[in-house]
């Protein structure tokens, strides 16, 4: 096939354009990675895997074909112009260390909005209120086994009208967050972890529990949401663990409210 300087325009125009769609992508992957799995699991694509990641490794390929192509076409029209061999070569190498150029920019740039969007923000105040939610819908179930069993003493993340709400707050407690390669397949909901440790559910005195309190730290540093037996739900800048608040044995009392 007779390739002319026009293919080799529209070869690099086609580069040009799955670079800038790559980068949109990862700006967005960058943030998405750091937001919360959606309530009912956003599955995009038929096998469960996300489709911007699909999207991604593709136009990743594009790029990469693209670029290789333009080098080669590049060099046999330069020899086919009667170009020297020496400065064909010359040039080629020149779109090499301009192509590696070119992914040290996206590297730089997904750890740029990777860093930012990790800060809490309006993204991190949204998913406090998942879980000041969670732990205020906990108020009627608590009292519920306590009807049931006359006493706190089963109000635990284990109890099955429990575990489900326990979950969703330790997922949304960003310090629960996974660390995920760049360019992985995974679902959305693999991006957390739940440790175990949120809520913190403290009874006083133990066994035989007569006082209860449940409590979760926030993602916005120095806060913490905290309900108890006597009908008490707040945000608080108080620690609940201090003395006098929620100490496992001893007392199950949470802290003034206020912002």
């Amino acid at each position: 096939m007779n390739f002319s300087r026009d293919h080799l325009k529209k070869i690099k125009s086609i580069r040009t354009i799955c670079g800038l769609l790559l980068i949109v992508l990862l700006i967005y992957q960058a943030q998405i990675l750091k937001q919360p799995p959606p309530r009912e699991g956003r599955w995009l694509f038929f096998y469960d895997y996300p489709l911007d990641y699909i999207i991604t490794l593709i136009l990743l390929f594009a790029v990469l074909i693209t670029q290789i192509t333009s080098i080669f076409l590049q060099f046999f029209i330069q020899r086919k112009e009667g170009t020297p061999l020496t400065k064909a070569i010359i040039d080629s190498i020149m779109m090499i260390f301009d192509f590696i150029k070119f992914w040290i920019f996206l590297i730089l740039l997904w750890l740029l909005f990777s860093a930012f969007y990790g800060k809490a923000g309006p993204g991190a105040w949204s998913e406090d209120r998942e879980i000041a939610s969670a732990i205020f819908s906990l108020r009627s179930i608590i009292f519920l086994i306590y009807d049931e069993n006359g006493n706190f003493d089963k109000v635990n993340c284990s109890h099955e009208l429990m575990r489900e709400t326990c979950d969703r707050i330790d997922m949304f407690y960003r310090a629960n967050k996974k660390n995920i390669p760049m360019f992985s397949i995974r679902k959305y909901r693999e991006s957390y972890e739940k440790d175990g440790k949120e809520p913190i559910i403290v009874h006083a005195p133990f066994p035989n529990s007569q006082e209860v309190c449940i409590y979760s730290p926030l993602n916005r540093e120095g806060y913490w949401v905290c309900i108890d037996d006597k009908l008490h739900a707040v945000k608080t800048r108080i620690n609940p663990a201090n003395p006098g608040y929620c100490v496992e044995g001893q007392s199950a009392t949470c802290p003034p409210g206020g912002d």
